[in-house]
């Protein structure tokens, strides 16, 4: 189903470039992200960023998003039918438009004064919500637990207002049932979103509603990653495990030893019923997770790259049949080629 082989993509820096010596991807969770048309990664206090049709060759152009301070998190979303990237840093949150590199938006989120257990600062956690009836919302998560709201028009980000006292510990990841490039039989007949914290806790929110539906605890885990698809919500885990809720139950419906060490993404596949996870224990795995109900989860691909450590993963390419990883210290995009995909 996917090639052995795996090809290095060189990432090419613009010139003028003075004093960026690499830019290979943080060792953050989440570090790569992707849509149709672009590929995103967080380095120190930047974003790099590429066009997913480059990925064919042997080295690829890229622009550098200059983002002042460091990155937490780096997400392609889609904002109408325009993709953007959302940043969030040690200052605040940031929207770009990833064609021409042009920050639309910067926004200082309102910081606990006390950081939890004397940590900096930051935001984490990032997705644009369909909302049915009402404009699509960008929520971002931050240290503290609390969540913010945005309301996007067209091209506009308006903050809104604060969502609290639902998490007490950092925020880690959000997803949401909804996400650009879903195929249609995939989706929640109502649009969802779940947000995982460090400590354990996921809560599941009605979109439309902006108001919470469910709450998925794992006491004594880290969350360090999610998706959600229908009814199911996948964490990844400090430990290597992946969690798997099920949102009406509110129950942990299987676990997954995934890895010897930290679970640093997950992705499902845009139409499959595919789950990508990687480690920094240089594994990428591939789950057939569509005999869920039964808990027959399958292995379909477990590789390693030697001495990477592997921070991203992403199903990319045509029908999302190729798979992108980031490494720490690797200044390329490691493509592993598929099978074309019906």
């Amino acid at each position: 189903m996917w090639s052995d082989e795996v090809k290095k993509v060189k990432m090419t820096k613009p010139s003028g470039m003075q004093g960026i010596t690499g830019i290979s991807a943080s060792l953050i969770p989440n570090a790569l992200a992707t849509s149709a048309r672009h590929v995103v990664y967080a380095h120190v206090t930047s974003v790099v960023v590429a066009v997913t049709t480059d990925l064919n060759a042997d080295s690829a152009p890229c622009q550098v998003l200059q983002c002042g301070g460091t990155v937490m998190q780096a997400k392609m979303c889609r904002a109408g039918k325009d993709d953007v990237v959302v940043v969030g840093t040690t200052e605040g949150v940031q929207v770009w438009e990833p064609n021409t590199g042009t920050k639309m938006t910067s926004y200082p989120i309102p910081f606990a004064a006390a950081p939890p257990s004397e940590r900096q600062n930051y935001v984490r956690g990032i997705a644009i919500v369909q909302r049915g009836a009402e404009p699509e919302a960008l929520i971002v998560g931050t240290s503290s637990g609390v969540l913010h709201v945005f309301e996007v028009d067209g091209m506009k980000f308006l903050y809104t207002h604060a969502l609290e006292g639902h998490h007490k510990a950092a925020i880690a990841d959000i997803a949401t049932t909804h996400e650009a490039g879903y195929a249609a039989h995939t989706l929640a007949p109502t649009p969802l979103f779940a947000v995982a914290d460090e400590g354990g806790v996921i809560t599941v929110w009605d979109a439309p509603k902006l108001l919470p539906t469910a709450e998925l605890k794992m006491p004594g885990e880290s969350f360090t990653t999610i998706q959600c698809r229908g009814d199911s919500v996948f964490a990844g885990t400090l430990s290597g495990r992946i969690c798997v809720f099920n949102i009406s139950t509110q129950k942990l419906q299987c676990e997954i030893a995934a890895h010897a060490r930290s679970v640093l993404a997950l992705h499902l596949h845009p139409s499959m019923e595919w789950l990508v996870s990687a480690s920094e224990d240089t594994y990428i795995n591939v789950w057939n997770v569509e005999g869920l109900l039964t808990q027959e989860i399958e292995a379909t691909l477990s590789m390693s790259l030697k001495d990477h450590l592997i921070c991203g993963a992403n199903f990319v390419g045509k029908n999302g049949k190729d798979i992108a990883v980031v490494s720490y210290d690797v200044d390329a995009i490691c493509v592993v080629t598929g099978d074309d995909i019906a």
